[in-house]
């Protein structure tokens, strides 16, 4: 093993000094490696694929999607069709043109994509191009914004299995599976002329290598090696042809290199379905990449909750369309052993029929998972990240790829009955939020007795969350059951919770005491998200959201002529009401003021001598606030007792002559008057 890994090195110094004099790995690089696998990996290539276990699709609305794992004697349904593909697809994406027609070619967390054909037509993809069709989960019936996966309409099965469970998890095929065609109890290949539809069976035998590896290590450097451990003893009983050279010191296991790492990774990216797939889980494998999660589970498909990295063979990283892996730092370029060979593209065991996205952490040897070593650490799991960081994964110099060493149970029992996490006895503020744990890929719908019904569904890990319960004052009791995608229903969870309100009256702002409009904006603050229930002499005349946020509420109601006594109550989204506010009073008077009696009246003559001008002012309905006069056309004050309504202003000793006069008046809710309505009213002095 020694002398085999001192050599390998001295190959790796060339292919890194090839990789920073050209980067240029189409010219270092034979031609792609579909159907052209090295001698290192000539075993993983030819080796006996045995079937683990078998899908059948029924390609209608409604149909079941099954799995068998006694080779159809037998079938446990998992999933419905949502909705059925009628349609193919002459547009695969590149590395769809390495797969085999009638094979999976691409299986994923978020998709699987079915080859059917070679569509040689598109000179942009010199290599050719699938003819696919595809199978969706639940989630990815509508793609989510700055979705960067392979397009699907009406070639796409949709399902209502969640992604990362079922068929795109523990049940999911291998790249490479066979896919057939169920007629009259037989299987026949998918022919290159195939299109779906409705009411076909569609059945994919899930082979897997006879022998699978304990796993795959990558030194994460310019020239690193990679290698494959196999136990020793299972690789011996098959009687394969072993270099001794290959045998650990351990004598259990068995190590050869496989390939070279010809450009590390160490940055994380936003890639599609990562949410759905876990920290250190496959979310893609298909003949030109391995994806490898960095992102919590999560219902999110928000691109920037997005998190991992790209493992992707030499020749597919200089097609034109795979720019970025030359620039940025979220893809490892790995080739082969030797620089003369061709690149893996498409070849087992990267490339095709050993890894798939199959990861449940509560059940880690049913799972793939990817480790981490930096310097002379410990192997340790992968760290969360999410969105795009460059140098998230600089520190890092190894990578291994644990297989699985048990098998899912496929059952076909009912989901486990959720199991709540801390659930409290008593809370004093609405809404609430709840967590728990059930069977994996299950809505778990949550029923409040006499009030709301609340759906979420479980992750791939199996965890729920349930945000913005709303409660009712006094005990809420709640019942709580999974549904698979089969429908299988789980026992029934009950508990309670008691809700003692914390809804205190909202506080209204001051209103003017007089006003002369119909309208009026109402303002104040309440308990944040409240409905705000305003009312004028007891009648409802408004209804306003208080701020989610500061609780602050504005809006406008009518009044009624005299007095309005205005009062609020907040009501929270379950119906509980809190105290009414402090009352806030306004009076409406829309009508002016009346002037009457004036004297001396216009157009009278009257004797000279000390003349005071005198009239009554009626402020109707508010107090007379401001009083003005024009005696022969100059401003005077007049002087306004506001006890009897009298109006004066001494205009002295009049000579015989004509004199005039205008009197206004304005009240407190804005209401105003003129004597006469326009110039001056005269009367005269003899």
């Amino acid at each position: 093993m020694a002398k085999r890994i001192l050599l390998s090195k001295i190959v790796s110094m060339c292919l890194t000094l090839i990789f920073m004099l050209t980067f240029n790995f189409a010219s270092a690089f034979g031609a792609v490696g579909f159907d052209k696998p090295i001698p290192e990996t000539m075993m993983e290539n030819h080796i006996k694929l045995v079937e683990e276990y078998r899908i059948r699709i029924d390609n209608i609305e409604g149909g079941y999607i099954e799995v068998s794992n006694t080779k159809g004697e037998k079938w446990v349904k998992i999933g419905k069709v949502i909705k059925p593909a009628v349609n193919v697809s002459n547009e695969g994406y590149r590395a769809s043109g390495w797969a085999k027609s009638g094979t999976v070619a691409a299986t994923a967390s978020h998709a699987i994509h079915i080859k059917v054909a070679q569509n040689n037509s598109d000179p942009s993809f010199p290599d050719g191009r699938g003819v696919l069709f595809s199978i969706i989960p639940r989630e990815f019936y509508t793609p989510p914004e700055d979705f960067g996966g392979q397009p699907v309409s009406d070639n796409g099965i949709y399902t209502n299995i969640s992604a990362g469970t079922g068929i795109f998890g523990p049940w999911a095929p291998y790249v490479g599976n066979k896919v057939f065609i169920e007629k009259n109890n037989e299987l026949v290949p998918i022919p290159i002329t195939y299109i779906p539809a409705k009411g076909d069976k569609i059945v994919i035998i899930v082979e897997k290598p006879e022998i699978m590896p304990e796993y795959i290590t990558f030194e994460n450097r310019f020239g690193g090696l990679i290698t494959i451990t196999y136990n020793k003893e299972a690789v011996n009983k098959e009687n394969i042809d072993t270099n001794q050279d290959y045998i650990n010191k351990d004598n259990k296991t068995y190590t050869k290199v496989i390939g070279e790492v010809l450009r590390p990774v160490e940055g994380v990216g936003r890639f599609d379905g990562t949410t759905c797939t876990g920290i250190g889980g496959i979310n893609t494998n298909h003949t030109g990449v391995i994806t490898v999660s960095t992102a919590p589970f999560s219902s999110s498909l928000d691109i920037n909750d997005q998190g991992g990295f790209q493992i992707i063979p030499a020749y597919h990283s200089m097609d034109d369309e795979m720019i970025n892996d030359r620039i940025l730092t979220q893809w490892m370029v790995v080739g082969p052993v030797n620089v003369l060979q061709p690149s893996p593209d498409g070849t087992a065991p990267l490339f095709s029929n050993y890894i798939k996205p199959s990861f449940y952490p509560v059940y880690s040897d049913t799972s793939f998972r990817m480790e981490v070593k930096q310097k002379d650490g410990n192997w340790e799991p992968l760290r969360k990240v999410q969105g795009r960081y460059d140098q998230a994964l600089t520190s890092v110099t190894e990578f291994r790829l644990l297989f699985p060493t048990k098998s899912m149970i496929l059952t076909d029992s009912a989901p486990i009955m959720p199991k709540f996490d801390t659930v409290p006895k008593s809370v004093y503020e609405s809404p609430i939020s709840l967590t728990g744990i059930t069977t994996p890929g299950c809505k778990v719908e949550l029923d409040l007795e006499g009030g709301k019904s609340y759906t979420t569904y479980s992750l791939a890990d199996g965890s729920f969350k349930y945000d913005n319960i709303y409660l009712n004052e006094g005990t809420n009791s709640f019942t709580a059951k999974a549904i698979d995608p089969a429908e299988r229903v789980s026992d029934s969870v009950y508990f309670s919770i008691d809700y003692k309100s914390t809804l205190t009256a909202p506080i209204v702002n001051n209103l003017p005491e007089f006003t002369n409009s119909s309208t009026i904006m109402v303002s104040g603050v309440a308990k944040p998200g409240a409905v705000v229930n305003i009312f004028n002499n007891g009648n409802l005349e408004s209804t306003i959201n208080a701020d989610s946020k500061n609780g602050t509420f504005s809006g406008t109601i009518n009044l009624s002529e005299g007095d309005n006594v205005i009062i609020a109550q907040a009501v929270d989204l379950q119906g509980n009401k809190s105290s009414l506010s402090n009352p806030v009073k306004t009076i409406l008077d829309t009508k002016p003021p009346i002037i009457e009696n004036a004297s001396p009246a216009f157009g009278s003559t009257i004797t000279a001598g000390n003349i005071t001008i005198l009239s009554k002012v009626d402020g109707t309905g508010s107090p007379i606030v401001y009083t003005a006069m024009l005696f022969n056309g100059v401003s005077v004050q007049p002087m306004y007792n506001e006890s009897n309504g009298i109006l004066e202003y001494n205009a002295g000793n009049l000579s015989p002559g004509t004199y005039s006069y205008a009197i206004y008046v304005k009240d407190a809710a804005g209401n105003d008057v003129r004597l006469p309505g326009e110039g001056q009213g005269s009367f005269t002095v003899k």
